[in-house]
């Protein structure tokens, strides 16, 4: 199905706007298109959005195209613009740019090739970067669950990277991030944790076992869980420990069942 395109062309000459829209029906674009003559109409249309595309000159009644842009881009109005000038100037091409345009041609290259190629160039990148920042903006809610969820959680989450030697085989973890929870759990401040090689402040680790269960994480991508008792570096707890691989390094909750461990032990005895 061909694509069809939504335009916005301003310009105070009816013959430019003209060769606009008879370079784009030559060049096989289907499209609609608006028009505009002058600053303030050129804004009110854009205000009410919905194009895909503005053909903006620089030179219009009631101020130049490079005040509708920047006034446009203020707003918030992210459409790709490409300006049109009378003739070639760099200083010109550079500021408008500058102010946010996606291209510009000069008028006396309006051919259908040249302006079916900025307009779909236009649009790509338009989408492309559209995309980048709903990415951007899924990533920065996704961070925020991600804290609401373990910096309120009564269980302590951790996450290492790991530490690897010349050869490429892990020799340690480094922590990257340690909830409140896992601060009070391992009597750690967080200050203490991040950052630092996990057998160095809580070496307990190797004599438990876990180090080498962290380490079967990352080689295998087997995510493990397992209840120990972690009678070191100032502890002694039973603790229930779930990893999973995450990236090159793992992920790690953990949660005290001390009590649970006791109460069993009192029905045995």
């Amino acid at each position: 199905m061909t694509e069809r395109f939504r335009v916005l062309v301003v310009d105070d000459d009816p013959v430019d706007r003209m060769a606009v829209r008879r370079a784009l029906r030559a060049a096989g674009v289907e499209f609609e298109a608006e028009e505009a003559e002058d600053v303030a109409g050129a804004l009110e249309r854009l205000g009410r959005g919905g194009f895909d595309c503005v053909f903006l000159d620089y030179q219009i009644p009631g101020g130049d195209g490079l005040r509708v842009l920047r006034q446009a881009r203020a707003a918030g109005l992210t459409v790709p613009v490409v300006m049109l000038t009378g003739q070639r100037d760099d200083v010109v091409a550079v500021e408008m740019m500058k102010a946010g345009a996606t291209d510009y041609l000069t008028k006396g290259d309006l051919s259908p090739e040249r302006i079916s190629r900025a307009l779909r160039g236009a649009v790509r990148l338009h989408r492309a970067e559209e995309h980048a920042r709903a990415a951007e903006r899924a990533l920065r809610e996704s961070e925020a669950r991600f804290r609401i969820l373990h910096e309120t959680s009564p269980d302590g989450f951790m996450i290492f990277r790991s530490l690897r030697d010349g050869a490429g085989s892990i020799v340690d973890f480094a922590c990257e991030y340690v909830n409140p929870a896992a601060e009070r759990i391992a009597r750690r401040t967080a200050a203490d944790l991040r950052g630092a090689p996990m057998l160095e402040t809580l070496p307990g680790n190797r004599e438990t076992g876990l180090f080498e269960l962290y380490r079967e994480v990352v080689e295998t991508g087997e995510p493990r869980q397992t209840e120990v008792l972690y009678s070191h570096d100032g502890l002694n707890v039973w603790l229930r420990v779930t990893a999973a691989r995450l990236g090159d390094g793992f992920a790690v909750g953990f949660s005290d069942i001390t009590r649970r461990k006791q109460a069993e032990e009192e029905r045995l005895a």
